[in-house]
């Protein structure tokens, strides 16, 4: 209350008066959130598969209401979501920070659930993540907490990756390979059906957002769930 009573006490010549003042410095971030709209730009309006990491953010905050919380696992995804997926409402985007710990998000999601039972909870992972935790599955087909969980999959820890490559200059144990070499991944649509959980997985940009619909507008007693295929990045994502 008392930062809006100062606001109040504040009449219309003191605030063109600061704002003049401050004019040019307003001019200029202008200017730096326009050069950083034309840099996301390439990859979040990208239509080619496997999908940028920033193309299914554009499609979740379409969609997503500006009350309902989107929580974010750790590596990339944590540093894609902060640089280009837009926050309007306090407490609506939750990630675990510097700490970046893999297995968190997706518990701490049916927590935001149960704390926020009448907003939409969407959390956003790699599925190196998800892999960590992913028998919370079973709780939340248990309890009827109905959650929307998105699996960025690139078959690995790509983030420990490229903090590999850029320290030790060369990688070791951070891609999930077969042994000859191929990329592995589980069939993670098929693991969350065996949970009893509605599950798609989405391999083309024109079934992305009506993917994402389709779960945002199930039934609150749904327990929806999805997959997005993505590339190996040559190095970090973001």
């Amino acid at each position: 209350m008392a930062l809006a009573d100062i606001i109040d006490a504040i009449s219309s010549e003191q605030s063109n008066k600061a704002l003049a003042r401050r004019e040019a410095f307003h001019n200029a971030v202008a200017r730096e959130k326009t050069d950083w709209e034309t840099q996301l730009a390439a990859r979040r309006d990208s239509n080619q598969f496997p999908f940028t990491m920033q193309r299914p953010l554009k499609e979740l905050r379409e969609i997503m209401g500006r009350e309902d919380i989107l929580l974010v696992g750790s590596g990339n995804t944590q540093g894609v979501v902060k640089q280009s997926y837009p926050v309007y409402e306090p407490r609506t985007h939750i990630t675990s920070g510097s700490y970046s710990s893999m297995g968190w998000a997706l518990p701490a999601a049916l927590g935001a659930k149960l704390a926020c039972p009448d907003r939409k909870v969407c959390v956003i992972l790699g599925d190196g993540d998800f892999m960590m935790s992913m028998q919370e599955m079973a709780v939340a087909a248990m309890h009827n907490i109905p959650i929307i969980v998105v699996v960025q999959n690139n078959s690995g820890y790509m983030a420990i990756r490229s903090g590999q490559r850029k320290i030790l200059g060369r990688h070791a144990a951070s891609e999930f390979n077969m042994g000859n070499g191929g990329a592995y991944s589980p069939q993670f649509a098929e693991i969350a059906k065996s949970f009893g959980i509605d599950s798609w997985r989405v391999e083309s940009a024109d079934k992305l957002k009506p993917a994402l619909g389709c779960i945002f507008g199930t039934d609150p007693t749904g327990r929806p769930a999805t997959s997005t295929r993505l590339g190996r990045p040559a190095g970090a994502a973001y």
